[in-house]
């Protein structure tokens, strides 16, 4: 004998957001600026090492170009452990010539934000990018590819049910 019973699918709320978009104080100006924003909580497994990494051996000498990383600290990641993974890899990546990265072009932002600065911040960025090494659905790169803006992320998980060549 088999038991069939209903099962009801319930999406992900994803939705229109019509909240406007308030600017922020930044210590640095992003007018103007490349700037490529990363909205993750701060774990390994979100890939924030590959992404400093390449952020500081590209455009870690390019006055115009922030990177702007919208985190929240976790059980393994106090604020001061991410200020202080950020100032590693800074210090680590050296630039052609063996020079050392004098810029401060990246920005912490480790605290909640209420919707419209976090649409400030998406009117703001050039690109998302998240180097993750894994996401079950990974809303963050959704709503920024939802958003219109281009994503860098990587070819594989679970943005891979929504995001093509054509977004990414």
């Amino acid at each position: 004998s088999s038991v069939c019973k209903q099962v009801d699918t319930v999406p992900h709320v994803i939705v229109d957001d019509d909240t406007e978009p308030t600017s922020m104080p930044l210590p640095v100006e992003l007018d103007g600026k490349f700037v490529v924003l990363a909205v993750s909580q701060w774990t390994q497994r979100k890939g924030f090492d590959r992404l400093l990494q390449s952020f500081y051996a590209e455009l870690g000498d390019k006055e115009d170009a922030v990177l702007v990383l919208k985190t929240f600290p976790s059980v393994t990641h106090s604020p001061e452990r991410i200020r202080n993974e950020i100032k590693y890899f800074k210090n680590t990546i050296f630039l052609p010539g063996n020079e050392a990265i004098t810029l401060n072009n990246v920005v912490l932002i480790d605290k909640y934000l209420p919707k419209n600065y976090i649409n400030w911040l998406y009117d703001k960025a050039s690109l998302f990018a998240l180097f993750s090494r894994g996401e079950g659905f990974g809303l963050p790169i959704f709503e920024a590819a939802y958003s219109g803006m281009p994503v860098v992320t990587v070819g594989w998980s679970g943005q891979c049910d929504y995001l093509f060549d054509d977004y990414g």
